[in-house]
């Protein structure tokens, strides 16, 4: 399983579904807006649960107040229920003097933070802070609201947030409620989810991805926190997103056409050169740094290497540039040096070749995998033909004409070997032409270039990087020296019968599409055999077989 690269943008893991929030009355339902139907599942299970909770749990808590107003809110052997009126008392009380109101709101806003405080507690805790009538305070409880947002780990609280966001006008969560939007939810589809909904209110003139695209290019203000760029983040986050609702790019290449670049942009400019010159993208905000990286005029192997695919590009016809990538121009590269029957071919016909490779290779079915327990995906070609464009196709081609050189597979097999030995992690490095490649560094040994031309970088994460035997860290060596590479791969390498792990996990899908590379993984049938499955952002998966040490 393959761990997001160590990189200032990259992003971490994707919140996975709703905490245990349930809200019991109708005053007290987040989803005002009806912008999320998991919130909603979840409020129509909350009175059973809540009554079963009461008799099996806090049938012995306390249900009644003592008169300590402050004690009773914070007191978790109370009832949620009985807090919440204790709530209400306590903030009556404290609006009798200014001094009182600002003791109480540090009291509320230290228990809004904890994730101690129930659920259902804390969404009522934010209306009294939000309901604050005193313009001051109004301005410091929006201020925490604009802080929460980005990571707060309760639907049931984001869904009430942005309700209140989007009724209320208050353009200066745009930032925020695009930061929260780019964490992938399983449970939610992105058109359902309450941060489009606030979006839309927000910006009804326009469209989400277009409200998006101009948070990029012009980033609004964001509050400061200290230690971290807050307008980067968000520029990753939004382009993040925009991964996800305008996967092809198209939404971007045609507001690119007509966007004035300011001159100390140097991000965007780099966007916009390579859409005009080459006709590709970043797809993912961490492919934004690995753009960057291929077009400095530092680089003398990135410039000339620049030259030759963008103008190879240009000569492709529509059909060959739909969906290019920038993980597409090695393989164009290298094909049109050594295969260019595949660069006059059409897509169907790139098809049919890569079928006739592939038709009587011996393949294998992941069976298990260890991160969510998902049905096993399918790995062949017909299953994802309809989704692969020409690049892809290419690229599988290239990607397989290179494992299947001896020499490749001979490093390769030494390679397996040192991960199998090693029990504290997984091992994976890159596929590379030798011809673009620097000498070899502390890093990055173990790869003798075979009589072709390819070799396999191998690149073992540093001791503080070794988190288990089922994990292989993408490391910034890695991904820094991985700017010409043809693919990334790592092993599963575990047990030398590792069949039932062939193929990519959860986590190796999930680096594949944050990062926008191509990859392989090679799980150990034998000492002497390893399955190679190829996969791409976005999850298309096709087993290339078995190869057998040389």
């Amino acid at each position: 399983m393959v761990d997001p690269p160590n990189q200032s943008l990259a992003r971490g893991l994707p919140a996975r579904g709703l905490d245990c929030v349930m809200p019991t009355s109708r005053a007290d339902r987040p989803d005002r807006s009806n912008h999320d139907r998991a919130a909603r599942a979840v409020r129509s299970l909350a009175p059973a649960l809540f009554a079963a909770l009461s008799l099996a749990v806090t049938g012995c808590s306390p249900s009644r107040l003592t008169g300590d107003h402050a004690a009773d809110l914070k007191n978790p052997q109370i009832r949620s229920e009985t807090r919440a009126e204790a709530l209400t008392l306590f903030w009556d009380q404290s609006g009798q003097t200014p001094e009182s109101r600002r003791q109480a709101r540090a009291l509320l806003k230290d228990m809004v933070w904890s994730q101690e405080t129930p659920g259902d507690l804390r969404i009522r805790i934010m209306e009294k802070l939000l309901g604050d009538p005193d313009p001051e305070n109004l301005a410091d409880s929006r201020a925490m609201a604009r802080l929460m947002i980005p990571k707060e780990p309760s639907r049931a609280m984001l869904v009430y947030l942005c309700s209140v966001v989007g009724a209320r006008g208050w353009d200066d969560f745009t930032g925020p409620l695009i930061r929260s939007y780019a964490r992938p939810l399983l449970m939610v589809p992105d058109k359902e989810r309450s941060e489009r909904g606030a979006l839309l209110a927000l910006h009804p003139d326009r469209s989400v991805e277009r409200t998006v695209y101009e948070a990029f290019v012009r980033p609004p203000s964001m509050d400061e926190i200290p230690g971290i760029n807050t307008t980067e983040r968000l520029r990753t986050d939004a382009w993040d997103l925009l991964g996800r609702l305008d996967p092809s790019g198209t939404i971007r290449q045609q507001a690119l056409a007509e966007t004035a670049v300011p001159a100390d942009d140097t991000i965007l400019a780099a966007i916009q050169r390579a859409s005009r010159e080459a006709g590709v993208i970043p797809i993912s905000g961490s492919e934004i740094p690995w753009l960057v990286s291929l077009l400095s005029s530092e680089k003398t192997r990135n410039t000339a290497w620049w030259s030759e695919v963008s103008s190879l590009s240009s000569r492709l016809s529509g059909e060959q540039r739909a969906g290019l990538c920038l993980r597409h121009l090695e393989p164009l590269r290298w094909a049109s040096r050594n295969r260019p029957a595949w660069i006059d071919s059409t897509r169907s016909s790139l098809a049919a070749t890569l079928e006739s490779r592939l038709k009587d290779r011996r393949s294998h079915r992941r069976a298990i995998d260890q991160t969510s327990n998902r049905k096993p995906v399918r790995q062949d070609l017909d299953t994802w033909r309809a989704r692969l464009s020409w690049g892809d196709l290419l690229a599988i081609l290239v990607i397989d004409e290179a494992v299947s050189d001896p020499g490749i597979r001979s490093n390769i097999f030494r390679h397996m070997i040192l991960d199998h030995q090693d029990k504290q992690t997984e091992y994976g490095g890159i596929i590379e032409d030798a011809a673009h490649a620097p000498p070899d560094s502390a890093w990055g040994k173990e790869a003798a270039a075979s009589t072709s031309g390819w070799r396999a970088r191998l690149f073992p994460p540093r001791t503080s990087q070794r988190y288990s035997d089922e994990q292989f860290v993408a490391s910034a060596d890695m991904m820094n020296a991985a700017d010409l590479s043809l693919v990334i791969y790592h092993f599963h390498a575990q047990r030398f019968r590792n069949e039932v792990y062939a193929g990519p996990s959860d986590g190796d899908l999930e680096f594949a599409t944050s990062s926008g590379r191509s990859c392989i993984v090679f799980t150990c049938i034998s000492e002497e055999t390893l399955n190679v499955d190829y996969y791409q952002p976005g999850g298309a998966i096709i087993d290339l077989g078995d190869i057998r040490k040389p």
